[in-house]
């Protein structure tokens, strides 16, 4: 299990690049691990995942508890 953010939301374009987000998504996709993401990943970037990676990835936001 993976815990933290991704840092793929651009202040400057509102979206992850298509190109960098791909990548992310295929090398997340060819680990077994599952991922629990962040505000900083990006609401957007973090949907485009979701798409790719469905069950595999998920949002987590401040005050969530875990249980691990």
């Amino acid at each position: 299990m993976v815990i933290g953010g991704f840092h793929l939301h651009s202040h400057t374009t509102g979206k992850a690049e298509d190109r960098l987000l791909k990548g992310v998504a295929d090398y997340l996709a060819g680990t077994e691990a599952q991922y629990h993401t962040c505000h900083c990943t990006g609401i957007a970037a973090y949907e485009d995942l979701r798409k790719m990676l469905g069950e595999q990835i998920h949002y987590v936001s401040g005050g969530q508890t875990l249980t691990l």
